[in-house]
């Protein structure tokens, strides 16, 4: 089984079926996407980065739980991930 398997459109869809891969691609863009989408890396300061991390603490999950640090420290590290990224490839965006 790879990628979906379902030929619906909706990201939500409860019947969509998803490999580990595109499973985690499409969680984090729906984590990321909200807040960064429209923004260049060079974009991204402190202040922007501070807000993603309050608004995700303030967060309720699936389970109707507010989200726990450690899940907004995890996504944290991902976007510092794709910071070093663009770095790498030589898109210098400044991180914090």
């Amino acid at each position: 089984m790879t990628g979906m398997e379902h030929t619906s459109s909706k990201p939500g869809d409860p019947h969509l079926k998803l490999d580990s891969q595109n499973l985690h691609q499409t969680l984090h863009a729906e984590v990321f996407c909200p807040h960064f989408g429209n923004k260049n890396l060079s974009e991204i300061d402190y202040q922007t980065i501070e807000e993603f991390k309050l608004k995700r603490m303030k967060s309720i999950t699936r389970y109707g739980r507010l989200r726990k640090p450690a899940t907004v420290n995890r996504e944290l590290a991902i976007l510092f991930g794709i910071f070093r990224m663009a770095v790498d490839y030589g898109d210098d965006p400044q991180p914090v």
